[in-house]
């Protein structure tokens, strides 16, 4: 029985400790100014596959990366963008699914897209992404994973670097998310 209590605790204090870094992370990423270091966005990308590739491959997703673009910004800041977008993408797919990160130069924007396949986000849901704490529905709890912050977090980031974040979604077949 202690054990039991303990193990709950523990699994509280970690749930806590989550919530406390992520809205820490998105009062810094509110607030901070972008650096003008020049950032290879492919690079980011490629990292945050393969720091990704084994719960992926845990789930039976096939992950690819493409592209080349390169920006000016904070290499801390992005690559947080980019893994917390290739988290939810591997998050809600579905087994068997596939997860695309594509990078790309439009006349002198960078652009990053990543698409999956996955169970995809209602349309009516669409324009409260990015909002504090907003869950799309019940099967994204915190069981699945989260805090309901990462796209908050994202949104910040992308809003700090002068950048826009849009996101395409069909329920049943996946959602695209430019930046």
């Amino acid at each position: 029985e202690l054990r039991t209590h303990l193990a709950e605790i523990g699994a509280a204090s970690r749930e806590m400790q989550e919530l406390v870094d992520g809205l820490l992370t998105l009062a810094r990423a509110e607030h901070e100014q972008p650096s003008d270091q020049m950032v290879d966005l492919t690079a980011l990308c490629a990292e945050a596959v393969d720091r990704a590739a084994s719960q992926a491959s845990d789930a039976g997703i096939e992950l690819s990366c493409s592209g080349h673009a390169e920006t000016c910004g904070d290499p801390r800041g992005l690559s947080r963008v980019i893994q917390n977008l290739l988290a939810n993408a591997i998050r809600y797919n579905r087994p068997g699914g596939k997860v695309a990160l594509r990078c790309a130069m439009h006349d002198e924007w960078a652009t990053l897209v990543v698409e999956d396949d996955g169970i995809g986000i209602p349309e009516e849901a669409l324009p409260h992404l990015g909002e504090r704490f907003f869950r799309v529905d019940d099967s994204r709890s915190r069981r699945t994973g989260g805090i309901g912050l990462g796209l908050s977090i994202v949104r910040a980031i992308v809003h700090v670097h002068r950048g826009r974040l849009g996101f395409r979604s069909e329920t049943g077949r996946g959602t695209t998310v430019t930046v």
